[in-house]
C-alpha cells in the first residue's frame, strides 16, 4: 500500500525522532503581519510572540482572582496586555526587493522600560497593534475554544480553561469596544 501522504505536510515516516526534533527547532514559524495604523502615520510589522515570550506575557498580564462560587479564575489586566504586546511584537517593516513584501526590522520598543510610555499613546493605534499581535500569537478566543478541552487543572486550583475563558483571552478581540470592567 502507498503512502497516503497527500496534502504536502512533511512524511515523518522513515525520519528519527532527532531528526524531527532538528527539522521543527530550526524552522523559522514565527509568523508576521504588516499593520498600518493611520494615527501614527505608518507601516509595521508585527511578529508573532514564542511560546516562552507568550507564557510570560500571560504571566504577568493575568491576574488570579475570586470567581463565581469562590473559585479562582484569571481575569485579564488589559493596562498591562497592550502595551506589552506592542512592546514585545511591534517591528520597523523592513521593504524586501526581492520578495517584494516588507519584513520586520528591530522592535521599534525594545525597552521595557517604555511600556508606561506606550499605554499614554493613542488607544485606536495600540489597538491595531495588540489585535493583531494577540491574533498571531493565539491569544484570541477562538484559538482558545478549539484547546480547551485539552486543557488540565493547574497546582492552584484554577484550571487553564477557565484563566482563559473567564478573562484572560476574551478581551483581546473586543478591544474597540470598551474595557472591561473591573
Amino acid at each position: 500500500m502507498t503512502n497516503p501522504n497527500t496534502d504536502n505536510l512533511l512524511n515523518t515516516d522513515a525520519m528519527s525522532e532527532e531528526q524531527i526534533q532538528q527539522y521543527i527547532l530550526g524552522l523559522p514559524d514565527l509568523r508576521e503581519e504588516v499593520v498600518i495604523i493611520p494615527n501614527w502615520n505608518m507601516r509595521a510589522v508585527v511578529r508573532e510572540l514564542p511560546g516562552d515570550e507568550r507564557a510570560d506575557l500571560l504571566n504577568q498580564c493575568v491576574d488570579i482572582v475570586e470567581g463565581p462560587n469562590g473559585k479562582p479564575k484569571g481575569k485579564t489586566n488589559v493596562a498591562k496586555l497592550y502595551p506589552l504586546l506592542v512592546q514585545k511584537t511591534l517591528r520597523k517593516a523592513i521593504w524586501n526587493e526581492d520578495t517584494q513584501t516588507y519584513t520586520g526590522g528591530g522592535l521599534i520598543f525594545p525597552n521595557q522600560i517604555l511600556v508606561n510610555a506606550i499605554n499614554t499613546k493613542s488607544g485606536a493605534a495600540l489597538e491595531i497593534a495588540a489585535t493583531a499581535s494577540a491574533k498571531l500569537s493565539g491569544l484570541t478566543p477562538d484559538a482558545v475554544e478549539e484547546k480547551k478541552d485539552d486543557l488540565k487543572p493547574m497546582a492552584n486550583g484554577a484550571s487553564s480553561s477557565n484563566l482563559v475563558i473567564d478573562g484572560t483571552l476574551q478581551h483581546v478581540p473586543s478591544l474597540n469596544n470598551s474595557a472591561p470592567a473591573n
